[in-house]
């Protein structure tokens, strides 16, 4: 993408935002693959770009002027189960799964300014569980960051050692970042009596996980991004039901009961209290309910929350050190749209063009 500049701009004179534009427009283009987006980054012949995945080691081509705006995406990477196939029809190999992974590492691959881990998983996004003061009190909650000790003894407990285990894991094959994770989730068990193969398939998951041979499937942990994302009904809708415009769900999941302190959960009937109770102090503990439920039940193993990665060219234009308005999905349309103004310039507008 290119911010076109000309000095002629009174083809926009008359629009509310005239005077937030010191420039003409955007000039918009696509490459015919990824990797020539990013010879076009690395070449400094675009000034910006936004939703696209890069590495850590593709960043530090970028010219230092290219400027990365993250923001939570909300939904991220989990690994979604069978749940027709031994074992993972057992809660505690789900469990025992997520232990095993580490979940740092897979980030230190794959670039840790694009996702973020929760060593808590509720199913909800860390936007969402801190606008919720969600969960109120995490005593309640399980902290999957036992390791390999505390995988095996989750299989010992239900009858299976590791070396019996024979895990695939399918990941769609156009999606960048997940692959790249899976790979790294397939190496850390290189040297451990699990046997785990990553596999880069066509298709949707819910076609991946409906492959024989498939145990586990790549897919997103939440809907996709949407004006209501951040209120925690859509996030659980999708983990205990799935697409809502589907007619099942897309893994088969069904929500176990879940016993905490001697009180039996039922996700399904909570999830449906939900949707019908109107005042935010009644939604925060049901809320809290079904992400115990989620917490301890693990639908998928969730792996990271993604962020959406954007990409200015400070060399050109102007943008603030630090704003409310900069970490959005579409910085380079909406700062120049914002009534604050940057320091050196009179009009309003957090992105400038920066006249020579």
């Amino acid at each position: 993408m290119r911010f076109t500049v000309r000095n002629d701009i009174n083809e926009i004179s008359d629009h509310t935002l005239a005077r937030h534009y010191n420039w003409s427009g955007y000039e918009v283009s696509s490459g015919s693959s990824e990797v020539s987006v990013y010879d076009l980054l690395i070449a400094g012949e675009s000034d910006g770009i936004s939703d696209l995945f890069t590495t850590s080691e593709t960043r530090e081509q970028f010219p230092e002027t290219m400027r990365e705006i993250t923001f939570p995406a909300g939904t991220g990477l989990g690994l979604w189960f069978d749940p027709d196939s031994e074992p993972w029809n057992h809660r505690s190999a789900r469990q025992a799964l997520l232990h095993a992974i580490d979940r740092d590492a897979v980030l230190d691959e794959i670039g840790s300014s694009t996702s973020l881990v929760d060593p808590t998983p509720t199913g909800l996004s860390a936007a969402t569980r801190s606008n919720w003061s969600l969960p109120s009190d995490e005593s309640s909650f399980l902290t999957y960051d036992g390791g390999m000790q505390r995988a095996e003894s989750l299989l010992t407990e239900i009858g299976y050692e590791p070396d019996e285990l024979d895990v695939t894991i399918a990941f769609p094959e156009q999606e960048t970042s997940w692959g790249l994770a899976v790979r790294s989730i397939e190496d850390q068990f290189d040297d451990t009596d699990w046997t785990v193969t990553a596999e880069a398939k066509r298709g949707d998951p819910a076609d991946l996980i409906a492959l024989d041979g498939v145990d586990l499937v790549a897919a997103r942990t939440g809907p996709e991004p949407r004006v209501q994302r951040y209120h925690p009904f859509f996030a659980f809708e999708f983990l205990i039901r799935g697409d809502p415009d589907a007619d099942e769900h897309f893994a088969g999941y069904e929500a176990e009961t879940v016993a905490v302190d001697d009180t039996e959960i039922d996700a399904n009937e909570e999830l449906s209290r939900l949707r019908t109770t109107a005042s935010r102090a009644e939604q925060r503990p049901i809320a809290e309910r079904l992400a115990l439920t989620v917490n301890r039940d693990l639908p998928c193993a969730f792996v990271f929350e993604d962020r959406v990665q954007s990409f200015i060219d400070t060399e050109r234009f102007a943008i603030p050190d630090s704003s409310e308005h900069l970490h959005c999905h579409w910085p380079q349309w909406w700062l120049p749209k914002v009534s604050e103004t940057l320091p050196e310039y009179e009009t309003p507008g957090l992105l400038k063009y920066q006249r020579s």
